[in-house]
């Protein structure tokens, strides 16, 4: 058997719990560097009944290009790691995970959701919500998420 379904299985296991206990919804961050057809049938088989609730992201172009041609439905997101990724945003897919360092450098499109990561800090966190690049469609990733949500409360003082 291909070793990536064997973990398959393991993720059939949380995305039941998962989508039991909650009503959230889940981004799935693919780890692959090629284009696997029996990982993604294997993949769909796992996620089909919660294509609403599931956003699929991937930094490898070609994986995300062949699974979104052929399981349509979902949602994906592109990783853009590096300035060399940029160029790919013209893509049509539902959004894009940015490294903060790049946030400042990209062309936002009102009708794409952007998901900001490496923000750690208050730093950080002020100079995105302060930047003109900031709308409702930016959501941000931490590895601080109890901090960064305690700095709303900055957010709303600074603004007084």
């Amino acid at each position: 058997k291909n070793k990536d379904v064997n973990y398959l299985i393991k993720l059939k296991n949380l995305i039941t719990f998962y989508m039991k206990k909650t009503d959230k919804k889940l981004i799935i961050d693919i780890k692959t560097n090629k284009v696997d057809l029996t990982f993604m049938e294997e993949l769909d088989k796992i996620l089909s009944n919660y294509k609403d609730r599931i956003y699929l992201q991937t930094d490898c172009y070609d994986f995300l290009i062949e699974m979104k041609y052929r399981y349509p439905d979902y949602k994906y997101l592109y990783i853009i790691n590096s300035s060399k990724d940029l160029d790919k945003m013209n893509i049509d897919i539902d959004g894009f995970t940015i490294k903060y360092s790049l946030f400042d450098e990209i062309k936002l499109k009102e009708n794409k959701l952007y998901f900001v990561y490496t923000i750690n800090s208050k730093e950080k966190y002020l100079d995105l919500i302060n930047s003109k690049n900031y709308h409702d469609n930016i959501y941000i990733i931490t590895d601080n998420p109890d901090y960064i949500c305690g700095l709303e409360n900055i957010k709303v003082l600074e603004k007084r």
